[in-house]
């Protein structure tokens, strides 16, 4: 089946749709779309990687979607429906790649929807699907069959950036669940390290607007650059949370030369 927008464009309406993009593609869509600063990029779905017009390669229809968002390289990521939700994360679950040139998206993007079929993939669907299913009708039976898989994957593809320091940050602690503290988690450069479980990062939380270094040398970021993090993102969250249920996101601090 033919989409009428093959791999939409972050902004657009057809990248806005959760359901068909993924929360992930779809957050950031509409963060874009309502004029906060998302690198450009674009959504694969799984039904644009099957379709194949005449007379056009997948590789060739990337490279053309890739131009119009930048020159490369590339951050290729996984967006399903299911991930980045409050009871299911599927945090590190993917394959993620970075530093992807336009000639290497095909195999980037196809190593990302590999990925969804993994055991580990399945097994964490299965245990959310049983989790769900115990708090809404009781005890579940340990006879019943696995749970299918879960809602289709869709891959986002976006130019990359080249931070002075990046990481994660709560809206609310992830210890107390308090509300009225962000807590951010920060290295230098990309935030891939940091995610993977390489490096801890320093730890900073903003609490009334103001920010204290709770783990860390103070090497990453400072009184003032932990602050220029959290008031954008803070506005970005409001914006974002009510149609996404998201209480943490992935921030960068722009390098400067």
């Amino acid at each position: 089946m033919r989409e009428d927008v093959p791999f939409p464009r972050l902004g657009d309406p057809a990248a806005q749709s959760r359901e068909a993009v993924g929360t992930k593609a779809a957050a950031l869509s509409a963060l874009s779309a309502a004029g906060f600063p998302v690198p450009a990029g674009f959504v694969v779905t799984q039904a644009a990687l099957q379709d194949n017009p005449a007379g056009t390669t997948l590789a060739e229809r990337l490279r053309k979607a890739a131009s119009t968002a930048g020159p490369g390289p590339f951050a290729v990521r996984s967006s399903a429906a299911a991930e980045d939700l409050p009871d299911a994360s599927f945090a590190g679950m993917y394959e993620s790649y970075l530093r992807v040139e336009i000639e290497d998206l095909s195999a980037a993007i196809e190593g990302c929807f590999r990925s969804a079929e993994t055991d580990r993939v399945r097994a964490y669907q299965a245990s959310v699907a049983r989790r769900e299913t115990a708090e809404a009708a009781g005890p579940a039976d340990p006879s019943a069959p696995a749970a299918p898989p879960g809602p289709a994957m869709a891959v986002l593809v976006q130019q990359m950036v080249e931070p002075a320091a990046a990481g994660v940050a709560f809206t609310a602690s992830p210890l107390t669940g308090a509300r009225d503290e962000i807590v951010i988690s920060a290295v230098s450069g990309l935030g891939e390290k940091l995610v993977s479980g390489v490096s801890t990062g320093e730890e900073w939380t903003v609490r009334h607007g103001r920010p204290h270094r709770t783990q860390g040398a103070g090497s990453v970021l400072t009184e003032p650059s932990a602050l220029g993090a959290v008031r954008p993102l803070r506005r970005g969250w409001q914006f974002i949370s009510a149609a996404h249920r998201t209480s943490s996101g992935r921030w960068t601090t722009p390098a400067t030369s």
